[in-house]
């Protein structure tokens, strides 16, 4: 009898129930050496054997199973952690309908580009990207740029394109998108107190 009701249960109960305890995902490596990703890394894992550095802001984490993907009005698409995906779209779609427009964005992505480099060069931190709690915005126009403690032109670009803060594409500190977006525990790049400037780049730390 006992076991006639475990197989009941286990048919009633929905398979997604299982699969949700499974955690999937795909990382790179940044080497600062060769400044280049170096390989990539699956990994397939029970939620109970995630470790600390996987535990990412927002109770999220690089996991596939966390994210969902977000849709803009004008039909852009990104993946963003499903704890705070709501939030990060109804900001974005508010402000590409009356004050900014988003022409590219880039949400999940999951990499370990952070942190000090080891004894090879490789990074040893996940980035708010791998969690699903970091968006680049427009990043042909906002720039991430090194030797730049504080803005100027001999700042150096190291990734997407020029930075000219008159361009209608270009986020400033008092636009309506910076301001926003803090509103919900997102800090702008551009706000960066070390040698970067991350201009394209929201996340709860700004990193």
């Amino acid at each position: 009898m006992k076991i006639l009701s475990l197989i009941l249960l286990l048919i009633l109960i929905p398979s997604t129930t299982f699969a949700a305890q499974t955690c999937n995902y795909t990382y790179s490596i940044w080497n600062t050496v060769k400044k280049q990703t170096i390989k990539t890394v699956k990994v397939s894992k029970k939620y109970s054997e995630l470790t600390k550095e996987e535990q990412g802001p927002f109770g999220c984490t690089p996991c596939e199973e966390d994210q969902t993907e977000i849709v803009l009005n004008n039909g852009l698409t990104t993946k963003i952690c499903k704890k705070i995906a709501p939030k990060i779209e109804k900001v974005l779609n508010m402000t590409f309908d009356q004050y900014f427009k988003i022409k590219t964005i880039t949400g999940y992505r999951p990499s370990i580009s952070r942190g000090p480099a080891d004894k090879n060069g490789n990074r040893t931190l996940f980035s708010n990207h791998a969690y699903g709690t970091a968006i680049d915005i427009n990043e042909n126009k906002n720039g991430l740029y090194a030797n730049c403690k504080e803005w100027h032109d001999s700042c150096h670009l190291i990734k997407g394109g020029y930075y000219y803060p008159s361009n209608p594409l270009a986020i400033k500190e008092d636009s309506v998108l910076v301001k926003e977006m803090k509103s919900i525990g997102f800090e702008w790049g551009g706000l960066r107190k070390d040698s970067l400037k991350d201009f394209m780049h929201f996340s709860p730390d700004g990193l």
